[in-house]
């Protein structure tokens, strides 16, 4: 296997979603040849610490979605400010 080109699998953009019960943390992500994602973080995206489950959605040229990573959720922990 070798590295997914994002733009060209997911012309229709790509998704950043961090959910944690009620609150959800949502944007646009970028993706590159080499199958790297990224999200550039919101000035209120890390206002409520927690536990969240993190995932990428990738839109492809039929409208469908693919959520990354497939095996399961990222887990993202926001720690408060002392």
């Amino acid at each position: 296997t070798g590295f997914v080109d994002l733009p060209a699998e997911f012309p229709g953009g790509i998704t950043f979603r961090m959910v944690k019960g009620a609150v959800v943390i949502a944007g646009a992500a970028t993706g590159d040849t080499q199958g790297n994602l990224e999200y550039q973080w919101a000035d209120t995206d890390l206002d409520v610490p927690g536990t969240y489950q993190a995932y990428f959605v990738g839109t492809d040229a039929q409208g469908e979605f693919e959520s990354m990573p497939r095996a399961r959720n990222l887990q993202i922990v926001i720690v408060p400010t002392i």
